[in-house]
């Protein structure tokens, strides 16, 4: 089963959800929001997929972050801490099948080939 990590209220998450349930894909959803993200999780996914791919630096909470906390989401190592406080920046969708990330973001032909 697939596992959909991100916030309910983001239009790309929603379009993700709304593909997935049109093609009747099973899925359970993660709200970052309220269920947050382990310091774990989000360096199992730094391991398996460049952070640079996990890190929102174009988002509204990126800029709205200190000098001191953008400077800390260029390196993995540092960026963890930043983006649990900060769960907005971090790319969303984030699809997973059995703790192996498949997707990030939304794309319906990378959905068609993959689902």
């Amino acid at each position: 089963m697939l596992t959909i990590y991100g916030i309910p209220n983001c239009d790309t998450v929603k379009k993700s959800l709304d593909w997935l349930t049109k093609h009747k894909i099973e899925y359970v959803f993660h709200n970052y929001k309220k269920e947050g993200v382990t310091a774990v999780l989000l360096k199992d996914w730094m391991s398996q997929q460049d952070f640079t791919l996990i890190v929102n630096t174009k988002s509204a909470t990126y800029k709205k972050l200190s000098p001191a906390d953008q400077v800390k989401c260029t390196k993995a190592n540092t960026a963890v801490a930043v983006l649990q406080e900060n769960t907005s920046l971090i790319k969303r969708p984030i699809v997973t099948k059995k703790g192996k990330i498949i997707a990030i973001g939304f794309d319906p032909v990378t959905y068609a080939t993959l689902f």
